[in-house]
């Protein structure tokens, strides 16, 4: 669970290396949205204890997620999910399904070890 001012930001940037969010540390404090080519992202602003974004369609290019670390250099504990839509073929019970209907693709916690623990 995260603190308020403990730091720690959410960063995004698109796969030209340009910072759509909380890049070269500055910080958006206020919850806002972002074009992003096929969508709309909804970042939750950093008054919140857990930073989110939440895309309203299916974003259509790469875009990287990064931990901004502005004051203790402790590296952070990141958990993080992502759903994908449901596709007409898929198998029904391979999945996990949340309340809202689609698949749970994923739901990890980053280590300090930088690698990847399954849940």
């Amino acid at each position: 669970k995260g603190l308020v001012g403990d730091d720690n930001y959410l960063a995004l940037k698109n796969s030209q290396g340009k910072y759509l969010l909380n890049g070269h540390f500055v910080v958006s404090a206020v919850e806002r949205d972002l074009v992003v080519k096929g969508s709309l992202l909804r970042y939750s602003g950093t008054g919140t204890a857990v930073e989110s974004l939440q895309a309203s369609r299916p974003i259509l290019e790469p875009l990287t997620v990064e931990v901004l670390s502005v004051g203790k250099m402790t590296p952070p504990r990141v958990r993080y999910s992502f759903y994908l839509p449901k596709e007409p073929w898929e198998d029904k019970a391979s999945h996990p399904k949340d309340p809202r209907g689609s698949s749970v693709h994923h739901n990890s916690v980053l280590s300090l070890s930088n690698q990847v623990e399954q849940q």
